[in-house]
């Protein structure tokens, strides 16, 4: 199971929890299509395809990633470590590293994607 799987997964768990055994499946049916059809993300992983509202970025923003090893496929584990190091002494430097960072995107202006996959 994928990033996006578990993510999913979780969110569906959370709407079954207002679901008694009473609720009809046409009822469960139409409240999962409302809340996937609302949700928003910000960006897509490039190696996965996952829609994500939190990850890391390349390279200032040319490439998404949605967890470590999405990054060190793309990049080679070395490298991946080469990054976050660099990323850790200039932040311990008080400095900002734009071409590798970990973020995660709050403002409804980033987001680009519907849950469908679909532009906003």
């Amino acid at each position: 199971m994928n990033q996006y799987e578990k993510k999913i997964r979780t969110q569906v768990n959370e709407i079954m929890q207002d679901i008694t055994e009473d609720t009809s499946l046409s009822v469960i049916r139409d409240a999962l299509e409302f809340y996937f059809s609302k949700q928003k993300y910000a960006r897509k992983c490039l190696v996965c395809g996952a829609l994500i509202n939190k990850g890391y970025v390349l390279n200032g923003g040319n490439k998404y990633f949605c967890s470590d090893s999405c990054a060190k496929k793309e990049l080679s584990e070395d490298t991946f470590n080469q990054y976050i190091k660099e990323y850790e002494q200039e932040e311990a430097n008080g400095g900002d590293n734009d071409d590798f960072y970990f973020t995660e995107w709050e403002d409804s202006e980033e987001f680009q994607y519907y849950a469908d996959g679909s532009e906003v």
